[in-house]
């Protein structure tokens, strides 16, 4: 990372109250193409799994994230 950005996400970071989550912001979760979030909310969207199944696919993503990052 360059310099400067970091400078300047560690201001930003130091002046918010909510700063961000390595594990929320994750691209395995937040990939727009084949991350867990938009594979489970095309999936519920178009049909292709219930509830059921897309809490199930969602627990374990985010479960393989965690794991991996622990």
């Amino acid at each position: 990372m360059k310099p400067l950005v970091l400078e300047a996400n560690t201001k930003v970071l130091a002046f918010v109250d909510m700063p961000l989550d390595p594990y929320y912001e994750s691209s395995k979760l937040k990939d727009t193409t084949d991350g867990i979030y938009t594979d489970v909310f095309d999936g519920l969207s178009y049909d292709e799994y219930d509830p059921q199944e897309a809490a199930e696919i969602l627990l374990d993503g985010v479960s393989s994230v965690l794991s991996a990052n622990a």
